[in-house]
């Protein structure tokens, strides 16, 4: 609307309006960014601890004897305890 060539009362109170609302929600726009990027800092943890669990365990030579069903048991816990 703001790229209209020629305004009326009508679309200059529209356009008011619009910004009104605007500056009233904007805060909730930069909280939502916010957790955009807490986001992404909390993905890249669990990234590193699943990669500190896959470690640990094969460090364990006791986790090297166990059976394909009991490994993915305890990778099963280790992903609750991550999350």
């Amino acid at each position: 609307m703001a790229q209209y060539q020629y305004h009326t009362e009508a679309t200059i109170k529209y356009t008011e309006n619009y910004l009104e609302e605007f500056h009233w929600y904007k805060d909730v726009l930069s909280q939502l960014c916010a957790s955009k990027s807490t986001k992404k800092v909390s993905e890249a943890l669990k990234e590193q601890l699943t990669f500190d669990k896959q470690e640990e365990r094969e460090s364990v030579p006791a986790c090297n004897d166990l059976s394909l069903p009991a490994k993915h048991c305890r990778i099963d816990e280790d992903k609750k305890q991550i999350e």
